[in-house]
């Protein structure tokens, strides 16, 4: 199993360009269709298979994210979307929905599937499960440390990629609805609005809450290598190609052993191209998990304002050099505001760069208070850097050129695995000055905006010969082509048309419980004891007062016992009668199909779903829709309160966060694992009004009387009036 591989982000050419000159092994990109950002940084069919080209040229491996999930109506545009980015030649595909993988497996057995952090896999049964779906590759949860990290992979031989470096998802891989409740914008659909960015209202202050540093893991290669992962990922795809240039570059150095004086420069860059201050993460149980100050870059300290010069002209006080094509921004009362540099004037003249310890007066009219601190965001020193010629990869060819005593020429260009030759017979008798070694070396070395350079050059002339400079350019321009040719060469994967007969057979059981109650308190037990409903409880104590079976708390929780309410693939075994919850990403038929081929018992759909696509998939196969409840959001194991010195054993186990958009969220803990609700609930009467599917309820705060109105409006196929998120009665982007 190949170990060590650096991966880098792409989301332009220009970042593409960046990380194969900063030395990555293979890239990951979006086409233009189901990438998990779906309104940036992605490409077209065009610049896709320029990307595809450009990759195999250097010997490198490009993955494309369709990390995202399809709805019923997609299902077709996406499976001709698979099977153009296949005609491509991409190397493997990044996949969440279980639809993708079983229409890739089934139509292309040999191709490569990586299973995306997105898939929400932590545990030994996940990786299983991954293998048997076809996975040659799984992104673990970010959420996982080090040491179960490292009893994963000893127990399991599929690949593990990890990720080392970039931005944290303050919720778990794959689970969070948070976008959703907002503004109707799904994370697991390439939409996330970024909520977890915004300010908090939290014990009297508004703060970023749950706005994560980024994670940093350069300093612990050594150790993360030591697991055999095969795979170091980079994150990054929307930032900038300064930052996936000179972060590739640091984790290049330190895979590859450089002096520590040498990595500590290439750190400085990567830290100044990008700064949301860093943390150790999960990976390393780091305690300094989310930066309170800032939800976005914060920029390397350049200086401090001085003084307001004229209504356009603003003064800087300089700790660190500032040039002329950077970007600054101001921290201003809990705001930022930002400029770039066009202008550099001292003592009156302008400059192109103003040195540290000196003042300079910048183009800027806003308003900004004297003393206020001044960032650096972006870097001409670091756009110059990636960009300067000495830069950027070469591939190293040997050059072997004969001249036979018949007076033929035979050059042969070789980089090491591919050979191809050019002939020109019957050259000129030399009548004054013969071809040489240095003519030749001169005219075959004019290499210009190709990726090749001579590294070694073989020449045997047996014959005075003479042959025209242009005609040894075409001879050159000649092999050049055909090499690129041949490093291009790809054999075409057939697709099968025939359907690959499924190892497990999909069973369908109509003996499903009509609903399903998943209650938190006593009071929930006995207003709907008597009821014809099978409940669950995640509470233990519950469970074994009342004979309740028992519902894992959440994905990362353990399978006991023999009938579970459980959330993804970690907890599905072929024993035992399993029920899928509201986390089960499951929006189509394709995918309801896989899931049930790993024994599940019943299938709930994703709450994400509207009305119609809900129905529509229920009149179709027999699955469980979300009724009513406040939906567990989040889950996260980084909690504030725990960052801002709170003992956890004194601990009230529970707090809130409030803001505008999202209204209040009620954070509840099991000492572990931090779980985000919704103040209000989720009422998806028509799941009852106007359909006969079995329904899933989630009772958390309601009393005993709230629990029975629902029940009532249930029975008596009615609307219940109740205030609830308006977002989920309308389609989900």
């Amino acid at each position: 199993m190949k170990t060590n591989e650096l991966l880098a982000p792409v989301g332009s050419k220009e970042s593409l360009l960046a990380a194969i000159n900063a030395g990555a092994d293979a890239v990951f990109l979006s086409g233009p269709y189901f990438g998990a950002r779906a309104e940036k940084a992605n490409f077209s069919y065009e610049d896709l298979q320029w990307a595809v080209d450009t990759i195999h040229l250097y010997g490198l491996k490009i993955y494309i994210t369709l990390n995202t999930l399809i709805k019923e109506n997609e299902l077709e545009s996406c499976y001709r979307y698979i099977d153009k980015i296949i005609s491509m030649s991409v190397d493997a595909i990044i996949v969440q929905d279980l639809a993708v993988i079983t229409y890739i497996r089934r139509h292309y057995p040999k191709f490569e599937i990586h299973g995306s952090t997105q898939m929400s896999i932590y545990n030994q049964l996940g990786l299983e499960n991954a293998k048997k779906l076809g996975l040659k590759r799984v992104v673990l949860a970010r959420e996982l440390n080090y040491q179960q990290i490292k009893k994963l992979i000893d127990a399991s031989d599929i690949e593990v990629e990890v990720f080392v470096h970039g931005a944290l998802c303050h919720a778990f891989s794959g689970q969070c609805l948070i976008s959703s409740i907002v503004g109707g914008r799904s994370a697991n659909r390439g939409k996330c609005a970024q909520t977890c960015r915004m300010k908090f209202d939290f014990e009297n202050s508004n703060i970023y809450a749950m706005s994560m540093k980024d994670l940093t893991s350069i300093d612990n290669l050594a150790l993360i290598k030591a697991l055999g992962i095969s795979s170091f990922k980079i994150e990054g795809r929307l930032r900038s190609s300064d930052y996936v240039y000179h972060t590739i570059k640091a984790y290049r150095a330190a895979l590859d052993g450089e002096a520590p004086s040498a990595l500590e420069i290439y750190k400085d860059n990567m830290n100044l191209a990008f700064n949301r201050s860093y943390t150790k993460g999960h990976l390393f149980k780091a305690d300094d998990l989310i930066t309170v100050q800032s939800g976005s870059n914060k920029g390397e300290l350049i200086g401090h304002v001085t003084k307001r010069v004229s209504k356009y002209k603003l003064a800087l006080t300089l700790e660190k050099d500032l040039f002329v094509g950077d970007a600054i921004k101001f921290w201003q009362a809990n705001r930022s505001m930002g400029t770039e540099i066009y202008n550099l004037y001292q003592k009156g003249q302008k400059q192109q760069v103003a040195l540290a310890n000196t003042e300079v007066v910048i183009d800027y009219s806003n308003k900004v208070d004297v003393g206020v601190a001044v960032y650096r965001t972006r870097s001409k020193y670091l756009n110059d850097l990636r960009t300067t010629e000495k830069n950027q990869k070469k591939i190293a060819i040997s050059l072997t050129c004969l001249v036979d005593s018949d007076s033929n020429l035979k050059i042969v260009f070789s980089d090491g695995e591919h050979f191809v030759e050019v002939v020109k017979y019957g050259l000129e008798r030399a009548s004054k000055r013969p071809l040489d070694k240095d003519l030749l070396y001169r005219q075959l070395n004019k290499l210009g905006d190709t990726p090749f350079f001579i590294d070694k050059f073989d020449v045997d002339i047996k014959a005075d010969v003479f042959i025209a400079a242009s005609e040894l350019n075409a001879l050159r321009r000649q092999a050049i082509e055909k090499l690129i040719e041949k490093r291009l060469s790809r054999t075409a994967i057939k697709k099968m048309e025939q359907r690959k007969k499924e190892c497990i057979r999909a069973v369908f059981s109509n003996v499903q419980p009509k609903i399903i109650a998943l209650i938190s308190t006593e009071e929930q037990y006995h207003a709907l004891k008597g009821e014809d409903i099978l409940l669950f409880s995640e509470d233990k104590a519950l469970c074994q007062a009342y004979n309740i079976d028992f519902a894992v708390r959440n994905m990362a929780s353990s399978v006991s016992g023999n009938a579970a309410l459980v959330t993804n693939l970690g907890h599905l075994i072929e024993s035992g009668k399993q029920y899928i919850d509201y986390h089960s990403q499951i929006m189509n038929t394709a995918s309801f199909d896989a899931l049930k081929t790993f024994g599940a018992f019943d299938i709930c759909l994703s709450p994400e779903l509207n009305e119609q696509e809900s129905l529509e998939i229920a009149r179709k196969r027999p699955v469980r829709l979300f009724a009513y409840g406040r939906l567990a959001v989040m889950y996260s194991q980084s909690c504030i309160k725990k960052q801002s010195g709170q003992d956890c054993k004194t601990c009230s186990k529970s707090f809130r966060l409030k803001n505008k958009e999202t209204g209040e969220l009620i954070v509840d803990c099991d000492m572990k694992t931090l779980r985000y609700n919704t103040e209000k609930p989720i009422v998806k009467s028509y799941t009852w009004m106007r359909s006969s599917a079995p329904l899933l309820l989630r009772f958390t705060f309601e009393n005993g009387e709230e629990t029975r109105a629902v029940m009532e409006a249930i029975k008596q196929k009615r609307d219940l009036k109740v205030t609830a998120y308006p977002h989920y009665q309308k389609k989900i982007l």
